[in-house]
């Protein structure tokens, strides 16, 4: 049974992407956070590295130039849960504390922490959509929005999230909440025809969480335009195929970043 609206045009690129990440032998996940993103060159698992960009076009006129400009920016972009389709609520908490992000540590668990001083903003929102068995965990999905000093930091950013992934085929994002066989791909403007942002990530795993069946799919992108990333996560649950999780992950991606284009002239 599917509890999603219909699927407006999704990005290009983000469907081809998803695609070796929706089964369960190829599915991979990513981080509750927007901060990271992708190498342009490596990819995890087996999948294809990405050609060499002719050189992104930024659509960025006016990038935020302090910390409570950015808090606004990020509030303006950042999807909840009326973006995301009838039936959706917030999660308790709702914001992320606007001072901390996500960051992977060494034992490739999610924690947050303090905003590193080139990072100017940062907020998460959490959305849920109630399973109708009350056995089963609801639908939820995290979006994000990190605002960077300069468009270099947000660049060299979306090159360590890919690496964390590699690092990390195996991540905790809360107790009871982990991802396996997490597997990335990165798009730089211009390559295998994306032109949505100047630069694109998407992971796929397996999510397994305390409800029953599963595991589940569990999907992550992340997209940059300028010195700013947006960022969405869907946790599956039953009752959800990988086409509703992708459809949703794309629709929320091309939602946000719309509003951030919009935001940044």
């Amino acid at each position: 049974m599917r509890y999603l609206r219909q699927v407006r045009a999704a990005l290009a690129v983000s469907t081809v992407v998803l695609l070796f990440g929706c089964t369960t032998a190829d599915a991979g996940d990513g981080p509750a956070d927007d901060g990271g993103g992708g190498d342009r060159s490596a990819t995890g698992g087996s999948a294809p590295p990405a050609e060499a960009s002719d050189g992104a076009s930024p659509r960025v006129v006016a990038p935020p130039a302090d910390p409570a400009a950015a808090l606004d920016l990020a509030g303006a972009v950042a999807a909840g849960p009326a973006d995301l389709g009838d039936g959706f609520v917030p999660q308790d908490p709702f914001e992320s504390e606007p001072t901390t992000w996500a960051v992977l540590d060494e034992g490739c668990v999610w924690r947050r922490e303090a905003l590193p001083d080139e990072v100017l903003a940062s907020l998460s929102r959490y959305s849920e959509h109630p399973a109708p068995d009350a056995r089963d965990e609801p639908l939820r999905v995290m979006s994000s929005v990190t605002v960077h000093r300069s468009t270099t930091v947000a660049d060299e950013r979306m090159a360590a999230t890919l690496e964390e992934g590699l690092r990390c085929p195996e991540q905790t994002l809360r107790e009871g909440e982990r991802i396996t066989g997490l597997r990335s791909e990165g798009a730089p403007y211009g390559v295998r025809g994306q032109l949505a942002a100047d630069d694109m990530i998407h992971e796929g795993g397996e999510y397994h969480g305390q409800g029953p069946g599963g595991p589940h799919p569990y999907l992550w992108g992340v997209a940059r335009l300028g010195p700013v990333t947006v960022a969405l996560a869907v946790k599956g649950t039953r009752g959800y195929d990988e086409e509703d999780v992708g459809a949703l992950l794309n629709e929320g991606l091309e939602l946000m970043l719309s509003r951030a284009e919009s935001e940044l002239r």
